[in-house]
């Protein structure tokens, strides 16, 4: 596959090869072996204006809600319910989605942890974004133990 195709798994796992940057992992102060990555880039914030039109949605969003459920608050709560986890799914897909790339990953890893490459169980693997903005992709993804998990995140600075 070329840089720039994409692919589409059986799985209904969407996935593209995106431009990617080679980077030497270390483990312990130690060279370990060669690894493809992105480039780790920072999450994007969003400017004053951006926020302002983020706030008047949320606002909107706030406003409606009450309306839709005329008064009842249990369906309120289902309302509120319902836009979080579809909100949430926008970002990070269905669980079950990542479920089956977790899966994917650990075959392709051959069972072992991209961080530190030790053994992993399934189980209580992680997936980690090299770009959060990427999504849950074969190629944006590793997978990893929860501790190395943890120490990439405070590597980058997001702990």
């Amino acid at each position: 596959m070329e840089v720039g195709e994409s692919q589409r798994l059986p799985s209904g796992i969407p996935g593209s090869l995106p431009e990617l940057q080679w980077r030497k992992i270390h483990a312990r102060g130690v060279p370990s072996r060669w690894s493809m990555s992105l480039a780790t880039m920072p999450n994007r914030n969003l400017s004053t204006d951006e926020l302002k039109r983020a706030n008047e949605l949320l606002a909107d969003i706030r406003t409606r809600l009450p309306n839709l459920a005329a008064g009842d608050p249990l369906l309120l709560f289902a309302y509120r319910r319902k836009v979080v986890k579809e909100l949430g799914y926008d970002e990070r897909g269905k669980p079950g989605t990542r479920g089956k790339l977790k899966a994917l990953k650990w075959g392709q890893q051959n069972g072992k942890c991209a961080q530190c490459g030790k053994e992993l169980e399934l189980k209580y693997s992680e997936l980690d974004r090299k770009n959060a903005a990427d999504g849950y992709t074969i190629e944006s993804t590793e997978l990893v133990h929860a501790k190395c998990h943890q120490e990439r995140q405070a590597a980058k600075g997001y702990t």
